[in-house]
């Protein structure tokens, strides 16, 4: 797996707010394998763990998703 990258506080700050308001929202994002997944839902939590921060999504499916924050292409609140 490559090296963990920083993303943007202005990003992890959007990312906040849309936890914080339960938005829906959808996150097209590339998987340590190298496949391109998206997923629908609702954000419940960021949380950081050896060193990588991550955002835990609650999805249409009842499924709970944990993406790397710079694993993501695109995010938005619908």
């Amino acid at each position: 797996m490559k090296p963990y990258h920083p993303i943007s506080c202005a990003l992890h700050s959007q990312y906040e707010l849309w936890i914080m308001h339960a938005d829906n929202i959808v996150i097209d994002y590339r998987q340590a394998d190298a496949e391109d997944c998206q997923v629908s839902g609702i954000g419940i939590d960021l949380m950081t763990r050896h060193g990588e921060e991550f955002i835990v999504v609650q999805a249409t499916d009842d499924s709970s998703v944990t993406i790397r924050l710079d694993h993501i292409i695109t995010a938005k609140s619908l």
